[in-house]
């Protein structure tokens, strides 16, 4: 059962930095740290009420590896440090139990699952937004899928490929499943074309130091990670112009998932018994 208090708190927290995300594209750190605090001092006075430590103890447990998976993520710059961030704000406040009746799980298995579920929903529904605002995106796009045309569809035929020889060891060949292998290949080598038509044409600018400020990202950083105030004045010294990178404003998926992981509990299950 999910506790509604902090369900509340997380739901509210995760929105508030949605919208900072979307706003500025940098989420403070003070949302995260007050979603953290928050959730531990709650389930240290329920523990101290019911007279055992077994929650406040699992909700510092759930806290601190979403952490560390989120750090991981960050580190592979695949998210910003708000983001991860965010994961441990949630975790720290909701470590609460099962999702399903076929066994008793964490909650937040079920809320990764669809926190990345929504997350790439959301990420495709974005990007395909930014391509329709961006009239240089579609051209560029075009000009990449020919540029590797042999790739593109290279990849699904190595995929349709491996399926079949897979099928004959079984002695089972579906038309239907080699035409889905071949269709779903090919869409999934065609989004990543245009995944990285996106981030070289809409998602990287020049501007003059002049405009840049804190939170803004290099685009020769590994890491995504904003300019504090220091290191936008050392910049600015040293520098005429800078090329910044953007991207998915990732924070929306939080507040989403929230509330998919609140009414349906896992989603794959729902869509499954649906």
């Amino acid at each position: 059962m999910i506790n509604s208090t902090t369900f509340i708190i997380a739901f509210i927290g995760s929105l508030l930095a949605a919208i900072e995300d979307l706003k500025t594209t940098e989420i403070p750190d003070e949302i995260p740290f007050m979603m953290s605090t928050l959730g531990v001092f709650y389930w240290y006075i329920y523990s101290l009420n019911i007279g055992g430590f077994q929650p406040l103890l699992l909700s510092l447990a759930t806290g601190l590896v979403l952490l560390a998976f989120g750090w991981l993520l960050y580190l592979g710059g695949q998210w910003g440090g708000g983001d991860a961030k965010v994961l441990a704000g949630i975790g720290f406040l909701m470590p609460f139990y099962s999702w399903f009746t076929m066994g008793m799980v964490s909650l937040y298995v079920t809320f990764v699952i669809n926190l990345f579920l929504v997350g790439s929903a959301y990420m495709i529904f974005y990007t395909l937004v930014i391509g329709f605002i961006d009239k240089k995106v579609f051209p560029a796009f075009v000009k990449s899928v020919r540029g590797d045309i042999k790739i593109v569809f290279g990849i699904p035929i190595i995929s349709l490929m491996v399926v079949v020889l897979i099928l004959n060891t079984v002695g089972f060949i579906e038309p239907l499943m080699l035409m889905s292998t071949f269709l779903i290949s090919l869409f999934i080598t065609l989004f990543w074309k245009y995944a990285k038509t996106i981030e070289d044409v809409a998602f990287k600018r020049r501007i003059p130091v002049s405009k840049l400020r804190e939170g803004d990202v290099l685009f020769e950083s590994k890491k995504w990670i904003g300019l504090t105030k220091e290191e936008v004045r050392k910049i600015k010294k040293t520098r005429k112009s800078v090329v910044i990178k953007e991207g998915v404003r990732f924070a929306p998926a939080f507040p989403l998932a929230l509330i998919i992981t609140y009414y349906l509990g896992n989603i794959l299950l729902f869509l499954v018994i649906q």
